[in-house]
Formats: C-alpha cells, structure tokens, sequence
C-alpha cells in the first residue's frame, strides 16, 4: 500500500513538473524573434526532463536528453514543422508577429505536455533514457499533442486576469445630483431673502 501511494506520489508531482513548464513554454512562445523561441523552448524541455529524472532518481544528460528529444519531435513531422513553421511567420513584419503570437504559444505549450507525458510515461513503468525508443512512442506523442491543445487552453483559462466592471451610472445616481442641485438652489434662495429685507428696511428708515 505505501509503495503504490509513494508511485502515485511521484505521478502527481511529475505532472505538476509537466504543467508548470507548459505554462513556461507559452510564455517562450511570445518570444518575437524567429527561432530564438525554438531555442529557448528546448532548453524549457531539457529542464523539465531534468526534474522528471531527478523525481525517479534516473541518471540525466543533457546530450541525452537533447537528442531523444530531437529524435521524437523528428518522428513526428507535421507536428514538430508546425511549431517551427509558427515561429518562422515571426520574420514577417506587423503580420507576422501577430500570427506567431497567437499560434506558437499554443503549440509550444501543446508540445511541452506532449513531450512531458511520454517521459513520465516511460519513467512510471521502470524505464529510463538508455532505454527510450522515440520510434516506438510517435504515434502516443501525436495523440498527446492533441490531447495538450485542451490542457493549453484550460491553462490559458486560469491565468486569464477577471475583467474589471466598471459600474454604469443609473437614475438614482442622476436623480440625487439634481437633489444635490436643487439644494444648493434653495439654500441659495434663502440667503438672498435676508439681504433684501435688510434693503427694503433701510430705504423706509431714510425715507
């Protein structure tokens, strides 16, 4: 019983590592310049596979890992051309730094999980990166990605900042600034009374 809850343990906290570089991997993707965001987000990937490593006491190189890595993103084409091809739109003014910034977060973010899942995967049922065949595992990568597009935008939905509501004015609040109006109005009105009587006294004094 203990060693089944220290193996979900692990699982959790590995796909807690997962979540938090899917959420560093978006950010990487607003990066403007083409391909320095392709850069940044491997090393994203190198870290997360460094954690994952650690939390299943699993030996890491980054050479390594590098590579696997390459090698699985390599042997699925159409997603990993996609993530590049998101970052290479960057290059064209106004346009393109606009597509980029919509698309390559949601891709990275989407391959990061993807990437991440297969690691944990593989570490879960006693493997490691000696043993790791990116042939094997393509097509779960490829369900993956797609299964990540749904964890994006759920992440995406969190970080959302709440819309700020800014409150209409209404009748009531129209209606006591002209009671407020017809106060000072009146208040007006009496203080002028006084002056005049005060007139009309002299003027019958002097006549």
């Amino acid at each position: 019983m203990d060693n089944m809850e220290a193996v979900g343990g692990k699982k959790e906290e590995g796909e807690k590592i997962i979540r938090s570089h899917v959420l560093g991997a978006m950010g990487v993707g607003l990066i403007p310049i083409p391909l320095v965001d392709v850069i940044a987000l491997t090393g994203v990937h190198l870290n997360m596979l460094r954690k994952l490593a650690k939390l299943y006491a699993i030996p890491f190189s980054k050479d390594s890992g590098k590579n696997l890595i390459a090698s699985l993103l390599g042997g699925t084409i159409p997603v990993s051309v996609s993530g590049t091809l998101a970052s290479l739109v960057k290059a064209i003014p106004i346009i393109g730094q606009t597509t980029g910034a919509l698309t390559m977060p949601a891709t990275a973010g989407s391959m990061t999980y993807a990437v991440g899942r297969v690691f944990l995967q593989h570490f879960e049922s006693g493997g490691t990166f000696l043993n790791f065949n990116p042939e094997e595992v393509k097509e779960h990568y490829a369900r993956l990605f797609e299964e990540g597009k749904k964890v994006v935008a759920e992440v995406k939905e969190e970080i959302k900042p709440p819309e700020q509501v800014i409150p209409e004015s209404t009748d009531e609040t129209v209606q006591s600034d002209e009671d407020l109006m017809n106060d000072n109005n009146i208040i007006a009105e009496q203080r002028r009374k006084p002056d005049e009587r005060k007139r009309r006294g002299n003027k019958s004094s002097k006549s």
